[in-house]
């Protein structure tokens, strides 16, 4: 074991604690209650050294990049206050951690704890290479929608002084727009060369037949995408020049696969892409305009940036290449079906998951 901290704990500390966590109980905050007692006094909280195995953690095992799954606490002897406390820790294995917390003077054995975690990475930044300038005419632009998130965000890097982006954000990069459904009166003096579309709701595990409000999943995840990917194709129709490209965004769990449909109400919502892409394609088509999408594996951004590492090998595993893309690998492919002007792409959803296992 190592010798990480020590800590001086008062009853001020003791009653700042009760404080926080709501828990009076007598024997922690009532000084002549406890001291009628077998204790003799007041007895810190357990919850208490929950926080120094936090303080572990968060602060010098692994410190800045933990991401906390699980923690084991066993309390041999009980702490009376005033204390001075030792906390020693030794990794066992990568991810796993063994804590003793001890008394610094005497040695004596408070609590024996161990804790499983992985690490969390910082969001990805991308910067945009120019800046909107509303007070300038617009001329041929690519539309990215949800250009704050991680695949929209690359985009707009990659694409420079081509796009233009949106985001429900007051931003001085991007088009406010705070409806998607409503779109076509937050556009103008603009030819759109093509749209692609990056905003979904992010996935939860709600199944449905136990879903407590199932009419919100619905609308939330089926509904209003399916309302906002109209929305885009009526405005590529009105304002898109010669050739112009719809990009959907699809994923594979709309299909079967190893997720076992643990997000259906999102699963169920992109599985609309692929037929909404063909019928989208025959009524584009009228205005020689396109209707393409896309579809991704686990990219390794965005939504899926709080992966933690074990996911992301399990996911990285699945994949011939053995690597998860990143959000620019994505970015780069939509770019390339959008440069690619063949009228034989309206339609098609292609799959660019690497050929990843299901």
């Amino acid at each position: 074991m190592k010798l990480l901290f020590s800590v001086d704990v008062t009853m001020q500390d003791l009653m700042d604690f009760a404080r926080l966590s709501g828990d009076w109980n007598p024997l922690h905050t009532d000084q002549n209650y406890a001291e009628g007692t077998t204790y003799g006094g007041n007895i810190l909280h357990g919850a208490y050294s929950s926080s120094l195995v936090s303080r572990v953690a968060g602060m010098h095992m692994p410190g800045k990049y933990c991401l906390l799954h699980k923690i084991n606490l066993r309390f041999i002897s009980p702490i009376s206050v005033p204390a001075t406390l030792s906390v020693q820790a030794e990794e066992k294995s990568q991810g796993w951690v063994n804590v003793e917390i001890l008394d610094k003077n005497s040695g004596v054995l408070y609590v024996q704890a161990s804790y499983g975690y992985s690490l969390h990475r910082e969001k990805i930044k991308y910067k945009s290479k120019i800046k909107l300038e509303t007070s300038k005419p617009l001329k041929e632009k690519i539309l990215v929608i949800g250009a704050n998130g991680g695949l929209g965000s690359a985009l707009m890097s990659e694409l420079g002084g081509q796009a233009i982006g949106t985001s429900r954000d007051a931003s001085d990069d991007y088009l406010f727009v705070e409806n998607v459904e409503h779109i076509d009166k937050y556009i103008d003096n603009i030819k759109i060369k093509s749209i692609v579309n990056c905003v979904w709701p992010m996935p939860d595990n709600e199944p449905m037949i136990s879903s407590n409000y199932p009419e919100i999943r619905v609308e939330r995840y089926i509904s209003e995408p399916l309302r906002q990917m109209l929305a885009l194709a009526r405005l590529l129709d009105k304002k898109g020049k010669k050739n112009a490209s719809l990009v959907l965004v699809g994923s594979t769990f709309s299909d079967p696969g190893s997720h076992n449909y643990r997000m259906p109400f999102y699963t169920l919502g992109k599985a609309l892409i692929p037929t909404l892409v063909k019928i989208l394609a025959v009524e584009l088509g009228k205005n020689s305009n396109r209707s393409i999408g896309v579809v991704f594996d686990v990219i390794d951004d965005g939504m899926n940036s709080s992966l933690t590492e074990f996911s992301r090998i399990r996911h990285a595993d699945r994949c011939p290449s053995g690597t998860l893309p990143s959000a620019v690998d994505a970015a780069k492919q939509i770019i390339w079906l959008i440069n690619n002007q063949s009228h034989l792409l309206s339609g098609a959803v292609i799959n660019l998951s690497g050929g990843s296992l299901p």
